[in-house]
């Protein structure tokens, strides 16, 4: 497997542990209103718990007691049948592990315009008085949820560990014009019953099974990519996708990452790429090499 360790990936969670460091004090003291839960840390608060309206809609507060709402806690709606929809505030930042966890009735999520959201999935539990970037417990901010189809904000900056594993309802996701998007880590797409996405320009990682086990039939991938790296078994046994175009910016592929395509399926290499690593194992797509940049 691929074990690099990227500047701008360390520069997001650096700053993310930085913005929650103080989650460790303690003294922290659950709020509530009608239908929420919260914590209050510094000048802003979590959104700990809550329930959605007579009409199944979860409509997460921008402001409570004069205060910004920015982070979403670990485990916040885990589990809770009662959510078919939810709307994220723009005030929100950062959504953790588990947040809408097993919500298998949610079918869609609205974000507001001008969000902030930078994070989805990383680790966070003001309840525990914890907090660390990556690791084996950062998992599944929507894992099994009933979400069809999602556009993710512009801001939107990482995308963590098994964040969409596991929604079998899931179709479609796209992401806003102009997306900031580096990083969808490992399993973030992982048994889902994903087709259709888009590859933002701004994305440079793609990390260990990110996609597979997927339904992927196409993939828009922007004009100007600046991926990098794309990570073990990324797409092991996506025999859906009839081709993937590797852009000129990648500089590293594990050999595994298209381990089971089949002879119907191409993998297009962009002229001028030094990429290296390919076939690889159990790899009988058609490669064409030199292709042109327009493929």
């Amino acid at each position: 497997m691929i074990k690099v360790y990227k500047k701008n990936i360390i520069t997001i969670g650096l700053a993310i542990t930085v913005l929650f460091g103080i989650l460790g004090l303690s003294g922290c003291r659950e709020e509530e209103n009608k239908y929420f839960t919260f914590v209050r840390i510094d000048d802003f608060y979590v959104v700990t718990g809550g329930v959605p309206d007579s009409e199944g809609h979860l409509a997460i507060p921008a402001r409570h007691r004069g205060l910004d709402v920015i982070m979403i806690n670990y485990s916040a709606f885990l589990g809770n049948k009662d959510i078919k929809s939810a709307f994220i505030p723009n005030t929100i930042e950062s959504i953790q592990s588990w947040a809408f966890k097993d919500t298998i009735n949610m079918r869609s999520i609205e974000f507001e315009s001008n969000s902030r959201l930078r994070v989805i999935a990383s680790r966070g539990n003001v309840l525990g008085n914890s907090f660390s970037i990556g690791g084996e417990r950062a998992a599944g901010a929507f894992q099994n949820s009933g979400l069809e189809s999602i556009v993710l904000p512009r801001s939107l900056e990482w995308i963590g560990r098994l964040a969409f594993a596991d929604t079998k309802n899931l179709i479609k996701v796209d992401f806003e014009e102009g997306s900031r998007l580096d990083t969808i880590n490992q399993g973030a797409f992982a048994s889902s019953s994903l087709e259709w996405i888009k590859f933002p320009a701004s994305l440079r990682f793609i990390g260990l099974y990110a996609f597979e086990g997927t339904n992927l039939k196409e993939i828009d991938q922007e004009v100007g990519s600046n991926l990098e790296i794309i990570d073990g078994v990324a797409f092991r046994n996506v025999t859906t996708l009839l081709s993937f175009t590797i852009p000129i910016s990648l500089i590293a592929v594990s050999q595994l990452v298209f381990y089971g395509w089949e002879s119907h399926q191409t993998i297009y290499v962009q002229e001028r790429s030094e990429v290296h690593g390919l076939p690889g194992g159990n790899n009988n797509a058609r490669i064409v090499w030199n292709a042109p940049i327009h493929v």
